[in-house]
């Protein structure tokens, strides 16, 4: 077997033993069965007085806005079949930015029938969640309206339903930015998606009209459903506290009583409480209070998750009329100062932020989906999770309290507070109803009543956390902040120490001492800290090194020392997966595993934080290499055993001890984590590398990786993690298509596409549509992707994989039958087709540049330029030989507000050295991407980032420095800004000084303002933190302002700032006055007015909110405008040549086509020419008299035509004018590109009656010109 599949074949064997041992104590039996509980959880809870009924199948669905879709009547033939949980649009692996995702309006309809046996009870739709905000409509009735997509409803239909006949469900889903529905962010600044739709489970909920009510629709403080605490546990005895909310909605009154019985894992009851008799009037509600006492009880914790149950039964007079169970679990919690405890013994938290997103579906993943990422998340050796910004799905929770995985559950907020009454009571109201919905949860141990990385009122702050206080009495409730974002109110803070940048724990800043604290994020620092798997073994390798580095101590300083601090209750990674925005372009890389939840490097070496005497992770070993002809000869293995033998093709390289590599990270290991096991190998040889892990002097685990070969075949992986599919036309099955060699090793450098079908009771989730790319996928890093989902039949599903001259692959998967109950369908006419046939040319990836004319210096034949912007990524432009430099120009057809370039290298092996232009004109070009000193490689996909505006785009391939490649893309393609940008950003050539009020700390000037990174930590940084402190530019010539970007120095912290303008320095104009941004807001600002005649801009730093310490800066600062000299070039007057006259420092006087006098003549065919025997040498003039006297500021050159040849054509210039024709004074100095396309020259306006222009180089060493014009300024 192989050693890498040996390891993590029984890594993952040992931890579901160990769980299934786990489950097994709760009342379960095998995985299947497990899976088939979650999946169908919301039917089998069923008691013969209450009914559950599955509500998510044979819906409709329209994505779009449609007058009168909630009627009865309405036609919605149009209307897609879909089952939920759903999202409004599936969306590409990489959907970054805020066009990426689907945000607008979509309508749901269901067609049901309730049975006439149902009549008399009451009845509710109960929605675990709809993004963002919703209308529900019955029979075209609108019964409810919801504002907030992340915590569930409940709709009351008993009075509105009709009995054995059709019901029409109809529900408007708006995923439209609104500012009143936390988290209020809009789209374009958020650092995740809103991907809309009902994605999460709904149910139809049937009981007596004397009933257990829900804990939300109840909407009483800490009372509603069933309540259990514990007010009393020990080893030897616990007191069980019972609440049961109580409502009787008959007409007449009810005696009731209730009966609570805490029942263990073999059905035995332990404790068990009978309430005396309770008259309830008709409409009226009663809290029903028991204490259980529980003799050495079975108590809760990460290693023994053990569940009881709380059956709760109510009777009215001698008849049970409604019963429910609830799965609880016996625990007590407690922060101290000096960290957590559960159930008195102290609990060191290694934890990790997850986002709910997945590929393709976003947020509707399964419940089976939901419980293997928890699975997981536990597997990667986390022992707890933030469930981050937001409540999580119910199912992953179950999936916490059954695995013992300890959670942070954080109401919906993220860098906004909305200033309005509506947001702040909603904001409330999730706090309250985030409690409630789990406060029975053993899992949760902390509630984050705080809007992330936010400044809200010190009201606010002391309200929610009373709030929550009151909605779980007692000592068991534990509220969370940042420290400095009114952390005094708070039982535990965030960033609490500060490390000022310091190893040394003596300079350390501890503000609240005597307070519990956490670090709920550390990790994503520097870019090096972040790595797409697609990128390689070699970033992935970096981003684990850089992180070993914050774990040990020397990490951003509000991360508090991590595991070179001894006060610190543990600390959460950011981020746990890999995610999308809407804020950036894209994929945030910071994750352990990939958004298709495949493991990256890091996913070992935290997982080797574990310890391998552990009985749930037990030993482990992972060797972080490709073992290819580019893999380093560095090789990192991660281990949590003694030591590790590295074998290089057999022979043995080396031992080394767990203490040997300790020494580097003295604090990861004092805090029981292991170190990195790094070899020197002497050389590459191909073959493989075998990893030994001992324990006690004996092989415990090994590892095996070869060197790949070439592509043999494709191997299909289903990831069901032992959680068996479920035929209820919901669940989803992960699947994995691995590109191999015929050894089965990954071939991570495979470029081809592979087709993926799907057959039998199951279909490819996104079949046709091409759109997103997962029926014919490009792999990453050998691996593809796809989501596979049940059909409503039980049966086999035949999965098929094949590519171009490789062996294809079939796999099938057996679904097992559903055990629960749906909503009986009513009568309609069936849904044809599914969310395929919603799809538009409006979906389509935004690239500018496709179908518009396009140029190149030269393409091989086949290869034309055309092909590389056709949008089809089969075919290539490829110039005609390996000669550099070569050129692509697009022509956009008008001017566009640009927010980047995508290249599609064809040979992702090799390092080109390029940079892109814009131009306006086709003139004069702006450079915007500057990559000329490149030396990595390029990678099959390229993204440049450059805010900027143009019609004309030019990419320049000036170098390659590997394997003397041809200059060769599948397309490049331009992406256009999201926003409407204010105007071009001002050049760095346009910029003279940039100084700051006080000092810098070193290497962190003003310079760093402009250097394109905008990478937090890494631009302008003041040494004082003393307010205000203020940066001023200073232009070279006057500029015309209209608005401006700000990448701050810190994310998650919050600027007051004021933008001022000047024309002298002295006198100044707020363009923005008291601007309050939080630390992601991208978004560029644009001025109410332009500001003419600038020559300073001032940003002034007024305030800072931070979440911990604070430091003065910016990452980057981008001004929009333009220079008012280019104002006057777009609407100067050409000054006419027939009225001037032109001579030369040297002309060919061979012929009659070489005259200075060409130059002017008004034909491009006829050219200007220095002396063919090159007797005068570079540099020489041609000077134009110009018939009178101008104000001028531009000059434009036409080369010779490309049919003429290339002699001569000026590469280096200098302008000059002259008033007499005998003193000239130089105006501007350049370069222009080796092409045959018009070039200009602009300068600052000026008198002239004469002007020169010297050729300072030449093609071949001669000069020439077939035309030239000169221009005046703008009247």
């Amino acid at each position: 077997m192989n050693g890498a599949k040996d390891m993590k074949f029984n890594k993952v064997l040992s931890l579901v033993v160990a769980i299934v041992v786990f489950l097994i104590s709760l009342g379960t039996t095998t995985s299947a069965e497990t899976t088939a509980k979650d999946n169908s959880e919301i039917v089998r809870n069923n008691e013969p007085q209450r009914t559950t009924l599955n509500f998510n199948n044979n819906w409709g669905f329209y994505r779009g806005d449609l007058a009168g879709a909630e009627s009865v009547d309405f036609n919605d033939s149009a209307f897609a079949a879909v089952t939920l949980p759903h999202t409004m649009r599936l969306e590409k692996k990489h959907a970054n930015g805020a066009k990426a995702v689907y945000q607008g309006i979509g309508w749901y309809r269901k067609y049901f029938t309730i049975d006439e046996s149902y009549r008399g009870k009451t009845i509710n739709i109960d929605f675990e969640g709809v993004m963002i905000d919703s209308d529900v409509y019955l029979n075209g009735e609108k019964i409810h309206t919801h504002n907030g997509g992340y915590i569930g409803y409940s709709v009351d239909i008993t009075s509105k339903v009709k009995y054995g006949q059709a019901n029409v469900l109809a529900v408007k889903v708006s995923s439209f930015d609104n500012p009143d529905t936390p988290p209020g962010k809009p789209l374009a600044n958020l650092d995740f998606h809103y991907y809309g739709g009902i994605y999460r489970d709904v149910t139809m909920r049937i009981t007596d009209k004397l009933h257990i009510s829900d804990a939300l629709q109840a909407n009483k403080t800490a009372s509603g459903g069933v309540f259990v605490a514990y007010p009393e546990v020990s080893s030897s005895k616990a007191t069980v506290n019972v609440k049961t909310h109580v409502v009787n909605e008959s007409d007449a009154s009810a005696q009731t009583k209730v009966i609570s019985k805490l029942v263990d894992k073999n059905g035995n009851v332990v404790a068990q409480g009978e309430t005396d008799t309770t008259s309830i009037a008709a409409g009226g509600n009663n809290q029903f209070n028991q204490n259980l006492a529980v003799v050495n009880p079975n108590l809760w914790s990460t290693d023994s998750p053990y569940l009881y149950s709380m059956v709760s039964e109510v009777y009215n007079a001698s008849s049970l009329v409604d019963s429910t169970k609830t799965k609880v679990g016996i625990r007590t919690i407690e922060y101290k100062s000096d960290g957590f405890y559960l159930n008195g013994k102290k609990i060191y938290l290694r934890g990790a932020n997850r986002h709910q997103a997945f590929q393709n579906v976003g947020d509707a993943a399964s419940n089976s989906m939901q419980y293997r990422d928890a699975l997981q998340i536990k597997e990667n050796g986390f022992n707890a999770v933030r469930a981050t910004h937001y409540p999580n799905d119910p199912a992953f929770l179950d999936a916490a309290d059954e695995l013992g995985l300890l959670v942070i559950e954080c109401q919906p907020g993220w860098q906004n507070f909305t200033q309005s009454t509506k947001f702040y009571d909603l904001t409330l109201r999730d706090a309250r109803e985030m409690i409630r919905r789990d406060r029975n949860r053993p899992s949760v141990i902390l509630w984050e009543t705080s809007l992330n990385e936010t400044a809200p009122p010190a009201s606010w702050a002391q309200e929610v956390t009373q709030a929550a206080h009151a909605e779980y009495p007692g000592n068991q409730l534990y509220t969370a902040a940042d420290n400095g974002l009114n952390g005094s109110y708070y039982d535990v803070n965030y960033k609490a120490v500060d490390t000022n940048w310091s190893t040394d724990p003596a300079s350390w800043t501890d503000f609240s001492p005597n307070k519990s604290f956490l670090t709920r994020e550390w990790g994503d620092f520097e870019e090096s800290s972040k790595a797409l798997r697609k990128e390689g073994e070699a970033v992935m390798n970096t981003q684990v090194m850089t992180r070993q580095r914050y774990l040990n101590g020397n990490g951003y300083s509000d991360w508090g020392g991590l595991d070179a601090n001894n006060r610190i209750g543990g600390y959460f990674l950011w981020s746990w997966n890999d995610y999308t925005r809407g804020s950036t372009t894209k994929t945030l890389g910071s994750g352990t595993v990939d958004i298709d939840r495949y493991e990256k490097y890091g996913y070992y070496w935290l997982q080797s934080m574990q310890s391998a005497r552990d009985p749930l992770y037990g030993p482990m070993v992972f060797i972080a290499s490709d073992y290819s002809s580019t893999s380093s000869l560095s090789v990192n293995v991660f281990s949590n055993c003694d030591s590790v033998k590295l074998y290089q093709n057999n022979v043995l390289v080396k031992e080394i001890t767990r203490e040997e590599a300790s020494k580097s990270v003295p604090n990861i290991v004092r805090k029981g984590g292991s170190p990195i096991f790094t070899f020197n190998l002497d050389r590459f040889v191909a073959g493989e590398l075998r990893a030994e892990a001992l324990l006690n002097g004996a092989v415990v685990k090994t590892q095996t990786v070869r060197t790949p070969g070439q592509a043999n075949h494709l191997q299909i992986e289903v990831r069901d993690r032992g959680i068996k599919p479920i035929s209820d036309g919901s669940d989803l099955i992960p699947v994995y298509f691995k590109v191999v060699d015929a050894n089965g090793t990954i071939v991570p450098n495979y470029t081809g596409t592979v087709k993926i079908s799907v057959a039998g009771e199951g279909q490819l989730v996104g079949k046709e549509i091409p759109r997103i790319g997962v029926e014919e996928q490009n792999v990453e890093g050998g691996i593809g992707f796809a989501f596979v989902r049940t059909s409503g039949t039980s049966g086999n599903i035949q999965i098929t994989a094949e590519s171009d001259g490789l062996t294809s692959a079939t796999q099938t998967v057996s679904t097992l039958p559903y055990q629960g109950q749906f909503v009986q369908d009513g009568q309609h006419t069936p849904w044809v087709g599914g969310v395929e046939k919603l799809e538009t040319k409006d979906d389509s990836d935004k690239n500018i540049a496709i179908g518009k004319p396009v140029t190149n210096s030269s393409n091989q034949t086949g290869n034309d330029a055309v092909h590389a912007v056709d949008d089809d990524e089969s075919t290539r432009w490829t110039a005609s030989g390996a000669s550099l430099p070569q050129w692509l120009k697009v022509d956009l057809g008008k001017n566009y507000s640009i927010r980047g370039f995508k290249m599609l290298w064809e040979k992702q092996k090799d390092v080109y050295k390029y940079n892109i232009e814009v131009s306006k004109d086709g003139l004069l070009w702006n450079k915007v991407v500057d990559r000329s000193t490149n030396t990595a490689l390029n990678g099959a996909e390229e993204t440049a980032l450059a805010d900027c505006r143009g019609r004309y785009v030019r990419i320049n391939i000036v170098d390659s420095i590997t394997n003397n490649d041809w200059a060769s893309l599948y397309e490049f393609k331009v992406i256009p800004a999201d926003e409407q940008l204010p105007g071009a950003i001002i050049p760095d050539e346009a910029i003279q000084t940039i100084e700051s009020s006080s000092e810098a700390e070193p290497g962190r000037g003003t310079d760093k303002l402009r250097d394109d990174v905008t990478t937090i930590g890494t631009g302008w940084l003041a040494k004082s933190t003393a307010l205000p402190q203020s940066v001023t530019v200073k232009f070279n010539k006057p500029q015309t302002l209209t608005g401006s970007r700000i990448h701050w120095e810190k994310d998650s912290n919050w600027y007051n700032y004021d933008l001022e303008v000047s024309s002298d320095g002295k006198i100044w104009q707020k363009a923005l006055d008291g601007r309050y941004v939080g630390g992601q807001q991208f978004t560029p600002e644009t001025f109410a007015k332009a500001y003419e005649n600038i020559n300073y801009a001032r940003v002034t730093i007024n305030q800072i909110v931070a979440g911990g310490g604070y430091r003065v800066g910016m990452a980057e600062l981008v001004l929009y405008g333009e220079d008012q000299n280019d104002q006057a070039t777009v609407s100067g007057n050409k000054i006419p040549q027939s009225q001037m006259t032109a001579t030369a420092t040297s002309q060919e006087t061979s012929g009659d086509n070489n005259a200075a006098s060409m130059a002017i003549d008004g034909n491009p065919q006829t050219i200007w020419h220095t002396k063919w025997d090159k007797s005068d040498n570079i540099s020489k003039s041609i000077i134009l008299k110009l018939g009178g006297t101008y104000n001028i500021n531009k000059i434009s050159y036409l080369p010779r035509s490309s049919t003429s040849g290339t002699n001569g054509i000026i590469t280096g210039y200098n302008v000059y004018v002259s008033m007499d024709g005998v003193t000239f004074i130089k105006v501007v100095s350049g370069t222009w590109e080796n092409d045959n396309s018009e070039k200009a020259a602009t300068f600052n306006p000026t008198d002239a009656s004469y002007v020169k222009l010297e050729a300072t180089a030449g093609v071949n060493g001669f000069a020439s010109a077939a035309e030239i014009n000169v221009f005046e300024s703008a009247k």
